[in-house]
């Protein structure tokens, strides 16, 4: 396991995945007082890239400014879960990071487990869909802003798909944007548990 305090990672930049971090094969990555800047990676991942069962724990940090600058197939500007791995963010904030394909703040694919908690998701960007969140097997948010975020395709704030769960507390969308329908979440399948949310008009279910 890392355990990163009052720490930078920053201007980072790879020729695959996890520009800034790379957390995989059960690893346990927790980030306190930290940030995630200016990180560059093609395919997935340019700020963090958790994959295998990996967990990441961010706790009062920020990933932002991190671009996976490939084309429509790179995915988490800001941060990618894969195969089964975690996210846990607890005060933090996800901004101005960048995916050619998905996901511009987080990407969960298929399998991923995305919790966020006192955060904020603000002003990221995605050419394909989800242009703050996308994917994702379970979310959990709790006291959450989404606002400002785009993409050219589905979901400016969140796209969800599949079979995923979608359990909402106090989450709020806002000024998110999209090309393709103007709906600010786009849920295409899976089961969603909404409760005390002020997520807002335009849904495709």
């Amino acid at each position: 396991s890392l355990r990163l305090i009052n720490t930078l990672v920053t201007s980072n930049t790879t020729t695959q995945s996890g520009g800034g971090i790379y957390n995989l094969s059960g690893g346990l990555l927790q980030l306190i007082n930290s940030a995630v800047i200016n990180n560059v990676a093609p395919s997935f991942g340019a700020g963090i890239n958790t994959t295998n069962a990996g967990t990441v724990i961010l706790t009062n940090s920020i990933i932002s400014n991190n671009r996976a600058t490939g084309s429509s197939s790179s995915q988490g500007g800001g941060i990618i879960v894969r195969e089964n791995s975690t996210v846990i963010l607890y005060n933090s904030l996800i901004s101005l990071n960048q995916s050619g394909g998905t996901g511009g703040g987080i990407d969960a694919g298929g399998s991923g487990l995305v919790t966020l908690i006192n955060s904020a998701v603000i002003s990221n960007t995605a050419g394909a869909r989800g242009g703050g969140l996308s994917g994702g097997l379970r979310w959990t948010l709790r006291n959450v802003t989404i606002s400002g975020n785009r993409t050219n395709g589905h979901g400016g704030g969140q796209m969800v798909a599949g079979t995923a769960q979608l359990q909402l507390a106090n989450v709020t969308y806002s000024n998110n944007t999209d090309d393709a329908n103007n709906w600010l979440l786009n849920f295409s399948g899976g089961n969603h548990f909404i409760t005390s949310d002020s997520a807002a008009h335009q849904v495709c279910l």
